[in-house]
């Protein structure tokens, strides 16, 4: 969910209190603010920066994400891995909507395709699409880690084939 209908939402169902558009933009900027210099600060999953380098020549990378479309690609870009990727794509377009697109403009298999997602609407939008989910693995996705899913904690030592067996 983006961040837009989060806040409309849990204004509404948690707190039941409508805000006005002032408000809500306000809310909107504290927020992005937040997340921006959190992310921006954070350190990379372990080996991830790596097997980019290694792979982005043989593999066409891209990003999906909740977070707005320009502020991936600043954050992208601040942390020096814009480059790596062939495309990005944000809100205010869901996920499922971001796999249609990628594999439209870009014309590629769905069996081609590999969604890696550390969160339930990740599993879900790959699951609709019938492509191939790999989780990275958190304390936030313990249900996800029990399912017949492929599953990483890091990059240090993955290999797309060992996917490919998993799945086969």
């Amino acid at each position: 969910m983006s961040r837009f209908l989060k806040i409309k939402h849990y204004h509404k169902e948690f707190l039941n209190l409508k805000i006005d558009k002032e408000e809500f933009n306000f809310l909107l900027q504290s927020f992005s603010k937040l997340v921006f210099n959190s992310v921006i600060n954070s350190k990379f999953i372990p080996g991830v920066k790596i097997f980019l380098e290694n792979n982005y020549e043989n593999y066409n990378f891209f990003i999906s994400t909740g977070t707005p479309t320009n502020e991936i690609i600043e954050i992208l870009k601040k942390k020096n891995i814009f480059h790596y990727f062939k495309d990005v794509y944000g809100s205010p377009d869901n996920k499922k909507k971001h796999i249609e697109e990628i594999i439209n403009k870009h014309k590629i298999n769905y069996k081609d395709v590999f969604f890696i997602g550390d969160a339930k609407v990740d599993f879900l939008a790959a699951s609709f699409h019938k492509i191939l989910f790999i989780l990275v693995t958190n304390k936030h996705n313990l249900s996800l880690q029990n399912k017949n899913i492929f599953c990483i904690s890091d990059f240090k030592k993955f290999d797309i084939n060992q996917v490919l067996e998993f799945y086969n």
